[in-house]
């Protein structure tokens, strides 16, 4: 397959990287200098849009989200041939973007890789194996999306497309945010007179078992801890010394105390229910072995 890659964001650069040294020809690069820079490392030709349309299979757009939907109507206004296929990355946002182009009659999709890159292309293209990509566009484009991630062994996430954003989310949470949790629990700690790179490699262990954990238990069994637990009185020495010492993380811990209880609650419920079912299952089986033994 010939892969056209139009910007060079870091999400760009480490998947067309992987790509080609999955064995995808790269038929070029368009874009500016960072453009310009990565088509030397990758040894490639330096394409006008045009061009670039003209000689690949597929087009992978890596331009910022707000102008793929301007790159996509300037390549409908070009010639391009009809097995052409135009995918892009953004994860907010499904192939509807694409929209100028579809009505082309040129196949469409989003191909968003659940990953996050850093500037260092060699440790990106590293990263985008073995990971999932969510996608969602028409049947040819499909077909294209399910041979890339394959080339990296990786797995398709169809997401409906008015759900794109919500999933992005999620993403958001699972990444992003939980870095800014993390950020916050070192500011807590510097107050200990903890340096960063001794609070980081502290948590460390704790962070990755707690991940450990949900992948292997789920997110229910996996939660520990004083609201999990019930420690009202742990929970109010934290309230104290925050407002003391860390007045500026206080209401992001509120939010996330809040939000545990609340799914404390939900557990309980569940384990509660769990447990009437068992009870009623062992209530019919005696009654069952009761009878036969009359």
């Amino acid at each position: 397959m010939k892969i056209g890659l139009v910007g060079a964001g870091r999400a760009g650069r480490a998947l067309v990287k992987a790509w080609k040294e999955s064995g995808c020809q790269l038929a070029g690069i368009c874009g500016g200098r960072q453009a310009e820079r990565f088509a030397s490392m990758m040894e490639t030709a330096l394409l006008s849009l045009a061009e670039l349309a003209s000689c690949a299979e597929v087009l992978i757009l890596a331009v910022p989200d707000r102008v793929i939907s301007e790159v996509a109507s300037q390549l409908a206004e070009l010639d391009l041939p009809e097995s052409l296929v135009v995918l892009h990355i953004c994860g907010s946002q499904s192939a509807a973007v694409l929209s100028p182009l579809s009505t082309r009659g040129i196949a469409c999709g989003s191909l968003h890789p659940l990953q996050s890159f850093t500037e260092d292309t060699e440790a990106g293209a590293a990263a985008a194996r073995q990971i999932y990509f969510a996608a969602d566009g028409e049947a040819r484009a499909m077909e294209k999306i399910d041979f890339l991630a394959a080339k990296l062994g990786g797995q398709v996430l169809p997401i409906a497309p008015e759900k794109r954003a919500l999933y992005h989310a999620a993403a958001c949470m699972a990444a992003n945010y939980m870095t800014a949790v993390l950020h916050s629990a070192v500011r807590m700690l510097s107050a200990c007179e903890i340096s960063e790179a001794d609070a980081l490699q502290a948590l460390s262990p704790l962070v990755q078992a707690a991940f450990h954990n949900c992948c292997e238990k789920g997110t229910d069994a996996a939660l520990t801890g004083p609201v999990r637990r019930g420690d009202e009185e742990t929970l109010c020495r934290h309230r104290e010394l925050l407002a003391e010492l860390c007045p500026e993380e206080k209401s992001l811990y509120e939010a996330l105390t809040a939000y545990t209880k609340k799914w404390t609650a939900e557990i309980k419920e569940r384990d509660m229910r769990t447990i009437c079912v068992q009870n009623i299952k062992e209530k019919r089986n005696l009654q069952e072995k009761n009878r036969e033994s009359m």
